[in-house]
């Protein structure tokens, strides 16, 4: 395999050579996972604090959500003048803008504008940060490097939620800790300045792009990734009050769950980065999708919290390859159409991260939380079957066909 480095947004300004802008972006995905980590666990102290009920808790969701959908195309549609690294650079101007909103906010209301920021920051760099790892490499290359990248995302998901705990037990203000994500969100911008990253990525629409790419492939994979996330949220939501109510763990090793799996999830990532040399994209997204369903299986059939904790961390282990290798995956098919189709399927994501712990809520509330946790390997099951069919439309999807 060969490296391909970006197209320069002018000749006067040369994007960075591959590892240096492999660099620069994994740390704009740690940044953006620690803004959106800062919020949930902040809230134990911000509840009291401003007097919020869990209905308006709840809202924030919902206000992150809706701007986050609205930048994903809208950053798709602005890609056809200036360079992705620019976009993403914006990006973290709106986390850093965010983050220093809610570390001043004093109401419910400056807390919704920050919420509204760090939405809006999110939806520019989700989908141009992977779309910036694809372009450098091609193959399995793009594979590995997809997969390592957002080893720094789980990073950050664990990181944050530990340093806030930390920082909560010791006394500490929770808005030092937003204060701290404004600085490294403003570092992770200007570490794509310095490094010429903001130039990378520039590809001007051509022919290719006038060709409709909601294919039935693009629809598989959109529906792979909804159930993906749906089922990652749903599990990572719902791993607490699970071991509470069903396996009578103690509160904290209930809090601890999420960083288990997270855990979990580095490992797998830095395990199919490696494993992608020898097996393609298909294959890893059937093992995974295969054995997440079965040790979500075997998880709803454990009784007690330490064989829990052991199966979390294998359910991180098995979810870790399935959201970069959907997108690899994409890359591999659509080549340089593929930053049209990433924001669709990042789209799917974002649908499925509100819709499955409503599902799974519901299950819960309807038949039992042993019960409604059946929802996660279903969703899983469903992904088997699509990974299962995807090869077959692949290549009515690709260039030329």
């Amino acid at each position: 395999m060969t490296l391909r480095a970006f197209k320069p947004a002018s000749s006067l300004r040369q994007a960075p050579p591959p590892r240096t802008a492999f660099w620069a972006v994994s740390f704009v995905i740690l940044a953006f996972s620690v803004a959106l980590a800062l919020l949930p666990p902040a809230l134990v102290k911000i509840k009291p604090e401003m007097g919020l009920t869990t209905g308006q808790a709840g809202q924030l969701s919902g206000v992150l959500f809706a701007p986050f959908l609205v930048m994903v195309f809208a950053g798709n549609y602005a890609s056809r003048f200036v360079p992705k690294g620019t976009i993403a650079a914006v990006g973290c101007a709106f986390l850093v803008a965010g983050c220093a909103a809610a570390g001043m906010c004093r109401d419910y209301s400056g807390l919704m504008a920050a919420a509204a920021l760090l939405g809006m920051g999110s939806g520019l760099i989700e989908p141009t940060a992977p779309a910036l790892i694809g372009g450098l490499w091609e193959g399995r290359k793009r594979t590995a490097a997809m997969n390592y990248s957002q080893v720094s995302f789980a990073a950050g998901s664990i990181g944050i939620p530990v340093g806030m705990a930390a920082l909560i037990a010791a006394g500490g203000n929770w808005r030092a800790a937003f204060w701290a994500g404004a600085a490294v969100c403003s570092l992770s911008g200007l570490w794509m300045v310095a490094s010429g990253t903001v130039h990378a990525g520039y590809e001007p629409p051509g022919k290719s792009e006038r060709r409709a790419v909601l294919d039935g492939f693009a629809l598989l994979l959109i529906a792979a990734m909804f159930a993906y996330v749906a089922a990652e949220v749903s599990v990572c939501y719902w791993l607490p009050s699970y071991f509470q109510q069903v396996l009578n763990a103690p509160d904290a090793m209930a809090a601890a769950t999420n960083g288990v799996f997270w855990t979990g999830a580095i490992v797998g990532r830095l395990a199919a980065g490696y494993f992608s040399k020898t097996a393609g994209d298909v294959w890893l997204l059937r093992f995974s999708a295969v054995a997440g369903t079965l040790i979500m299986l075997l998880f709803w059939t454990l009784d007690t919290p330490a064989t829990g904790m052991a199966a979390t961390a294998l359910i991180g282990l098995a979810f870790a390859c399935i959201w970069p290798t959907i997108l690899s995956y994409a890359g591999h098919v659509y080549g340089a159409r593929l930053g049209q189709v990433f924001p669709w399927i990042i789209a799917a994501g974002a649908f499925g991260a509100a819709a499955g712990p409503v599902i799974g809520g519901g299950a819960a509330a309807r038949f039992g939380q042993h019960a409604g946790f059946l929802v996660n390997p279903i969703f899983f099951a469903l992904i088997s079957l699509i990974v299962i069919a995807a090869p077959g439309r692949e290549k009515w999807a690709r260039p030329g066909a």
